[in-house]
């Protein structure tokens, strides 16, 4: 825009600075990605948006004319822009407070409220000069916050996020901009610099200023171009459009009232000062459009669309068209005629060119369209041609009009030898034809029947069929045809591989589940029509432990051969898992079939397997179950477990036949075995401790510790009979821990009492607790705790360590005992004992079994005195201690202290008794002992 020097050049500069202060700005871009910003209720933006476009019609009627303004003119026209100018500015800012819209586009409307901002305190303080009759000087400092708009604007518009684009398409962005800038440059440099240079005098500041208005207005112009042609997001176009429109509204404006106010044809309220209230409401639209775009879904970018457009590529040809009327005007003021015939040949013989161009590009964009066509033609012939499946297009008729040439490699026919033939010549099946040409087709599906290949062999197919009888380059159905032939016996396999076991090929867990659920869905006829046999070898572990797995595989192999064989040849034989088999018997099931089928089965099983030159034994433990009315395959299942685990009990090599009475004897057995488990947690178990005496002083030397277990309901249960179940079940591992735990507390609470510090406890610990990784280490954790030495603990373990080997074992307590606790072996005599495994052993204490005993006073039998002295002297040779177990009688007492043995432990001496009666009742013991010495 330009300035006058002074105030008297052009008339009323003040109210020319306050028409300088309406300015919009360019460009936006969002999405909808975070908080809604509270400002002003959605449904209310419409009626805001249809007040902003009222109030400027109405400021165009009131300069145009037909509205009369009221009072001083010049104030009312610069002061409607203010509120505006202001509305606008706040609007922008909000825009860039929503977190729905991404950073950049946040930041973009941050400059442009900013630059609005400007804008509007330059207009209020014109406005404010104008009431008070001022008259402000060209340039003042009005003009600086008007002219910093323009750089702060452009940042803004560069600010925008924009959409990658092609090399050739940033060159022709770049020519664009180039003939925008340079033809707008033209039109202002002739428009304006021509018309108000005899005005500009000698101030350089004021020709500074009159030429950074229209060229920033071109500034703003070009960088809203560059951000429109980058920009390629349809939610964005609306509010750039607008953008758009205010700018050019700007730069229209500055250049008429350069023009006028160099000719002296401008005042203040002049019609052309409705371009400047277009410019700032259509800002304020901008920002407005921009909110509704953030709540819109985001849509992908089209980068090639906007320089498609034919609006925006001619903007260039108009602006080259504009420049050039202007060199015209520039040369020619007057605009002779001609000029004018010069001016509007070269308008038209552009014009040809720009349609040649354009006819151009459109015959060029159809030979691209026509060789991608070629291309992808030649391309899917190329992939039809070696692909592997057969493609066919038949016509409605079922007529084949076309095979593609895999069609001899699959079907080991020609495609040509194909072509015209009827579909079910290939097929072999009018019905399959017809089934095949359905237009209600979705999907691959198979062809029951399959084909035929050439030479007589049959593939299994899936077709997939298009129905294209509306596609003119097609009329009939695209069949693709797929060998499928492999793929069928690959999954035959993992069908056989998931329902049979890999070692035996007999049927798996699974497949006789399920062959039990459909023979119980099939027969509804009376109970007892199907029954269930399960099968497990007795004591397999030991082919496996001696022989190896590679000769335990062989046996399972051979077993399942066997069964196969006492079997009808519809009966199911499966391997449920380990060593434990499975037999399903229907189909005309009579009542002495299961048991005949069972004993068929040991008589198989008698027989030795020779196997990898070993003659190996085996007896199989049979269950029966038949099926009773509702039952179910998981109670069959159960049922025949508990029979068969009933024969296991019974003696093994034998058949059972379910009975009802057997669930009462496994949910009793159940029953005890949670009760067990809940017997620590519920404070059932307790220790009792019974003297182990010195036959030859009469001192108690040590206590051995005895649980016992005191239930709520079943009273005292004899260890006798908790004990073997806890061992079966694996319980006695945290039972034994307990007990050790308790009964090394109790013996350090006796040496706080007072007794005798030598005194030491024995406990009794079974080959499960030794097989236990930690049990090391709760021997230690015992000690430690209760403050005890290793001497003052012994452990119990029985012969069952010496009569299995465990090897294993014996060593881990070898590394015990190398710790200072002594190992003693308990029930001496009761095995496979043999005296020459004790120096095997690494024990300290030998305690003889009171079978032993009992016999030592029968009269006229020397054999036990014999034995027990035998057992005594071998022991104390080889350096053990000797305990008799169970003397409860004088007698007895008296005959092992003749004997020689070491210490004696019975009835006789003391019962078991309770931590807290075991003062008292060693001390009876060693009265006693001393009384009878």
């Amino acid at each position: 825009m330009i300035r006058p020097t002074t105030s008297a050049d052009l008339p009323v500069p003040g109210a020319a600075l306050a028409r300088r202060a309406a300015r919009p700005f360019p460009r936006e871009r969002g999405h909808a990605t975070g908080r809604r910003v509270k400002w002003i209720p959605r449904r209310r933006e419409s009626i805001l948006g249809a007040a902003l476009i009222g109030y400027a019609l109405l400021y165009a009627a009131a300069l145009i004319g037909p509205v009369a303004i009221p009072g001083d003119r010049t104030v009312m026209a610069v002061g409607a822009l203010v509120p505006i100018r202001c509305l606008a500015a706040a609007l922008a800012l909000l825009v860039a407070r929503d977190r729905r819209l991404d950073g950049d586009t946040r930041r973009a409307w941050r400059l442009l409220g900013a630059a609005a901002s400007l804008y509007a305190a330059g207009t209020a303080v014109t406005a404010a000069a104008a009431v008070g009759g001022l008259a402000l000087p060209f340039p003042s400092p009005v003009d600086a916050l008007l002219l910093a708009f323009y750089p702060v604007a452009f940042a803004a518009l560069v600010a925008f996020p924009a959409v990658p684009q092609a090399r050739a398409d940033r060159l022709r962005l770049m020519f664009d901009v180039a003939i925008w800038v340079v033809g707008g440059g033209i039109v202002v440099w002739v428009a304006v610099l021509s018309a108000a240079g005899p005005h500009l005098g000698d101030d350089p500041i004021a020709a500074a200023t009159t030429l950074g208005y229209p060229l920033g207005d071109l500034m703003l112009l070009s960088g809203l171009a560059t951000a429109t042609l980058r920009q390629s997001f349809p939610h964005q176009r609306r509010a750039l459009t607008l953008l758009l429109g205010g700018i050019a509204a700007l730069f229209v404006d500055d250049i008429a009232w350069s023009v006028l106010s160099s000719k002296g044809l401008y005042a203040p309220g002049h019609p052309i000062d409705a371009l400047w209230m277009a410019s700032t409401v259509l800002l304020a639209l901008a920002a407005l459009e921009q909110r509704k775009a953030a709540a819109l879904p985001r849509r992908a970018a089209s980068p090639a669309v906007p320089m498609q457009r034919l609006g925006v590529t001619l903007v260039p040809y108009a602006f080259l068209t504009a420049g050039y009327w202007a060199l015209l005007a520039h040369l020619d003021p007057t605009f002779s005629m001609q000029t004018i015939q010069l001016a509007a040949g070269s308008t038209g013989l552009g014009a040809l060119v720009i349609g040649r161009q354009i006819v151009g590009l459109r015959e060029n964009g159809r030979l691209l369209r026509l060789q991608a066509e070629r291309e992808s033609a030649m391309r899917f012939e190329s992939i039809i041609r070696n692909a592997s499946d057969v493609v066919l297009v038949v016509t409605p008729d079922g007529t084949i009009q076309y095979a593609s040439p895999s069609s001899a490699r699959m079907l080991g026919r020609s495609a040509t030898s194909l072509v015209g033939r009827p579909l079910d010549g290939l097929l072999s099946s009018e019905a399959t034809v017809n089934s095949l040409l359905r237009s209600d087709h979705a999907g691959a599906f198979e062809l029951p029947a399959g084909l035929r290949h050439a030479d007589g062999h049959r593939l299994d197919v899936e077709c997939t069929v298009a129905d294209l009888r509306d596609d003119p380059a097609v009329r009939g159905f695209a069949i693709t045809i797929r060998d499928v032939t492999e793929r069928r016996v690959y999954q035959g396999r993992l069908r056989h591989q998931a329902l049979h076991d890999g070692l035996t090929q007999l049927a798996n867990r699974h497949l006789f589940h399920d062959r039990i659920e459909r023979a119980l869905a099939q027969r509804t006829a009376a109970p007892g029509q199907i029954a269930v046999l399960l099968l497990d070898l007795d004591d397999f572990r030991k082919v496996n432990d001696s022989l190896g797995h590679a000769t335990g595989d062989a046996v399972l192999v051979h077993v399942g051969e066997r069964l196969r064989q006492a079997v009808r040849p519809g009966d199911t034989v499966a391997r449920l898992g380990g060593d434990e088999f499975g037999v399903l018997l229907e189909h005309g099931l009579d009542a002495d079939e299961p048991r005949s089928c069972a004993q068929r089965i040991l008589e198989a099983m008698a027989a030795p397997f020779d196997i990898f030159g070993d003659r190996i034994e085996l007896s199989v433990s049979v269950g029966i179950r038949r099926n009773p009315r509702d039952a179910t395959a998981d109670e069959l299942m159960r049922d025949a477990d508990v029979a068969m685990y009933d024969a296991k009990a019974g003696g093994k090599g034998r058949f059972v036949e379910f009975e009802e009475a057997m669930h009462q004897a496994v949910a009793m057995k159940l029953a005890f075995e949670a009760d067990l488990r809940q017997g620590l947690a519920r404070g059932e178990f307790t220790l009792q401790f019974q003297p182990i005496v010195d036959l030859t002083s009469g001192r108690v030397r040590s206590l051995e510790a005895l649980v016992r277990w005191r239930h709520p309901e079943r009273g005292n249960v004899p260890p006798a009979t908790f004990i073997p179940v806890a061992e079966e079940i694996g319980y006695i591992v945290p039972l034994g821990r307990w007990i050790l735990l308790r009964a090394c507390r109790d013996l350090a609470a006796l040496h706080a009492a007072g007794s005798d510090p030598d005194l030491a406890v024995s406990v009794n610990v079974s080959v499960r607790q030794l097989s236990a990784p930690e049990f090391a280490a709760d021997v230690a954790t015992a000690l430690e705790t209760h403050g005890l030495r290793p001497r003052h603990l012994i452990l119990e373990v029985t012969e069952s360590l010496m009569i299995d080997d465990h090897q294993g074992l014996i060593d881990e307590l070898a590394r015990i005992r190398a710790t200072g606790v002594r190992i003693a072996l308990d029930d001496f005599g009761t095995g496979y004992s043999s005296l020459a495994y004790l120096n095997r052993l690494p024990v300290d204490v030998l305690k003889i079994d009171r079978a032993f005993i009992d016999r030592l006073d029968d009269d006229g039998q020397d054999e036990p005195d014999a034995v027990v002295t035998a057992i005594v002297k071998v022991g104390q040779a080889i350096g053990l201690q000797i305990v008799a177990e169970g003397v409860e009688r004088e007698s007895q007492r008296a005959r092992l202290a003749a004997i020689g043995c070491d210490f004696a432990q019975g009835y006789w001496y003391a019962r078991p008794v309770d931590p807290a009666d075991v003062q008292k009742t060693i001390a009876a013991c060693e009265r006693r002992a001393v009384a009878v010495a």
